[in-house]
């Protein structure tokens, strides 16, 4: 049994409004679609087409040079540890940036606050993390995008959508593949309403847990 292939296959299904309960699908979908795009499928008429920078923003970190790494402080990840992070295993390698450095950004630009997503964008594309903490850290600039919680959203319902989306897309640049700002910020997603957001989470973590089930017993 292939759980990989029936994970993206629920996903596909809720990404498309397939997955739980919903209301009609109306004959009359022009007036909820945006001009400049042409859906590769219909969805409920309680969701609709949004750019992904209309509901959150998209940036990444200021830049940290090999200089400014110390041998204890605030964490710094790389991709390799948002990888990991994202895997829910252990970070392998750990680097770190002075107190004061952080600070520094953190009054004059912010930092990641929980239920941000971070996604590496250069080798290892489209891992994304959930920020799941509180503790203080910082990250690599042009290896990671760093999208922020508006409210607007679940989380978790956007993370499982982008790594959806992102895995049907081949990226590539000059010299090596890699995930850009501009891609996801011009990105068209099917947005249910919040709490149909938090129902759709629920019901593929659930379904998600009958194939890790399924998977070790195999």
């Amino acid at each position: 049994m292939n759980t990989k292939h029936l994970k993206a296959r629920i996903l596909d299904l809720a990404l498309q409004g397939k997955l739980v309960e919903n209301s009609r699908i109306p004959t009359d979908l022009n007036s909820r679609i945006p001009s400049d795009f042409n859906p590769p499928f219909e969805i409920p008429n309680s969701w609709q087409w949004v750019k992904l920078r209309d509901i959150c923003e998209i940036t990444s970190s200021k830049r940290i040079l090999k200089s400014e790494y110390v041998k204890s402080g605030i964490p710094f990840y790389r991709t390799k540890e948002i990888v990991e992070l994202s895997n829910k295993e252990k970070i392998s390698t750990e680097f770190f940036i002075s107190e004061n450095r952080y600070n520094e950004i953190k009054s004059k630009f912010g930092i990641p606050q929980t239920n941000d997503l971070l996604i590496s964008a250069v080798g290892t594309i489209g891992k994304i993390w959930l920020v799941d903490t509180n503790k203080p850290f910082y990250f690599k600039d042009g290896n990671l995008i760093w999208l922020k919680n508006s409210n607007s959203f679940n989380s978790l319902f956007l993370k499982y959508m982008l790594e959806n989306q992102i895995s049907k897309n081949k990226f590539s640049g000059t010299a090596y593949n890699a995930l850009t700002i501009i891609f996801l910020k011009n990105l068209y997603i099917p947005l249910p309403p919040k709490d149909k957001q938090e129902r759709i989470v629920k019901k593929i973590d659930e379904l998600f847990e009958i194939l890790e089930v399924i998977e070790n017993s195999l």
